[in-house]
């Protein structure tokens, strides 16, 4: 799917965890704008 792996990320309080599952979904071709409360993908996840 894209991600890096072996990596820990410290993300700020306001950010949810809705946005990997946004992020997870967009990779998985499943197009998707917002699930929940999430304020868009997490783009440092990815490689």
């Amino acid at each position: 799917m894209g991600f890096s792996h072996g990596q820990h990320h410290r993300f700020g309080n306001n950010v949810p965890l809705t946005n990997l599952l946004v992020t997870m979904l967009n990779r998985l071709d499943v197009p998707t704008d917002n699930f929940v409360d999430s304020t868009g993908e997490l783009t440092e996840v990815l490689t």
